[in-house]
């Protein structure tokens, strides 16, 4: 992990934005994600923050707006395109409770999609696929995608503050990857234990 984030801060130490943008935004590309270091960049960012062009304020802008145009190009994608495959169609068809699921879930509740491992690189195309209102939509992914940069960039802020040493970096970024990993499997649990409610009910 040491070595894997010393050549991430190599990186975003040499190209900035240039990195952080892509690399941000291939995060919450289906499949991709799960390669892709959008979380340790996110870190990387508000610890390199001083140093990037703007300062925090704009690096923090940078990768909260990253996040939210990448989310919502997948949106768009599954809302006008959910009719120009047949595949879509059968999945409709076969998974009512997950629309069910997705379009009556409370805001708030949804809001914390980011946190959850996996689940954010699937969900924004999900709900444009079952049409989930663009309003809600636009409230939903400014808010998520707000908490989720926050934390990760105000906590590298922090580091770069308080430590100075890469090993004592990855020491902080793994704690808190662990404690928000963790809250993210109880909310994807929660989900699950929501969709099997909703079966249920339609029984």
């Amino acid at each position: 992990m040491a070595d894997y984030l010393a050549s991430i801060t190599e990186f975003v130490a040499q190209y900035g934005y240039f990195i952080i943008i892509p690399l941000v935004a291939l995060e919450n590309v289906p499949l991709v994600g799960i390669i892709a270091p959008g979380i340790s960049v996110m870190f990387l960012a508000g610890y390199f923050s001083g140093i990037l062009p703007g300062g925090p304020i704009t690096a923090f802008l940078v990768v909260w707006g990253t996040i939210m145009v990448a989310d919502t190009i997948w949106y768009l994608l599954g809302y006008y395109f959910r009719n120009h495959t047949g595949w879509m169609a059968k999945l409709r068809e076969r998974s009512p409770n997950v629309e069910e699921l997705l379009t009556k879930q409370r805001i708030y509740t949804l809001a914390l999609y980011q946190f959850a491992p996996y689940l954010r690189m699937f969900l924004p195309f999900a709900l444009g696929v079952y049409r989930y209102n663009p309003l809600r939509w636009g409230i939903l992914v400014t808010v998520g995608s707000f908490l989720f940069t926050a934390i990760f960039f105000s906590f590298g802020l922090i580091t770069a503050r308080l430590l100075t040493s890469v090993t004592e970096s990855t020491s902080a970024l793994e704690t808190l990857s662990l404690v928000v990993g963790g809250l993210g499997a109880v909310y994807v649990f929660f989900l699950i234990y929501s969709y099997i409610k909703i079966r249920a009910k339609n029984k």
